[in-house]
């Protein structure tokens, strides 16, 4: 999403959520005016090499990680999407240490992003921390390393 209209009309057209990514770090208005028109729909996306963020397809620094975070988790975003540049698409395994920094430093739900290889990195997320709720799969479900409904039935059981 880079406007307002954008929001406007993903929610129009029924999203459940909505997600910003580059707006939210160069444009310190636009996170306020987002949530004002999404409130706990919107996510934002924070992809980061280290603690530096990056932005526009990750070709520029946006900032250091943990400060952005603060900032943004004080405006009442109420979900982030956190991605390890490091270990996106390397089918390496999420960046398990970084990830709990994230949540630790927020108070919103958090999404893992990166390096996801195998349905024991999903059960592993599913039981890393309270906030971190979810997580995007997406190199290792179309090489085949995780099976969908293998990785839900082990996610649900965890939670049983």
């Amino acid at each position: 999403m880079r406007t307002i209209d954008d929001v406007h009309a993903a929610l129009d057209f029924g999203a459940a959520r909505v997600v910003v990514g580059t707006m939210a770090l160069t444009d310190p208005d636009f996170v306020p005016a987002a949530l004002a028109v999404a409130e706990d729909r919107l996510a934002v996306g924070l992809d980061a090499r280290g603690g530096t963020l990056r932005a526009r397809g990750w070709t520029e620094d946006a900032g250091d990680l943990f400060e952005v975070l603060a900032r943004l988790d004080g405006l009442g975003v109420a979900r982030f999407i956190f991605t390890d540049i490091e270990t996106d698409g390397m089918l390496s395994g999420p960046n398990l240490a970084m990830l709990t920094r994230v949540a630790d430093a927020t108070s919103a739900a958090v999404t893992a992003s990166g390096g996801v290889a195998s349905v024991a990195d999903l059960v592993t997320l599913a039981t890393l921390h309270p906030r971190v709720d979810g997580a995007i799969v997406g190199r290792a479900l179309y090489s085949g390393d995780v099976d969908l409904a293998e990785a839900l039935a082990a996610v649900a059981a965890v939670g049983s």
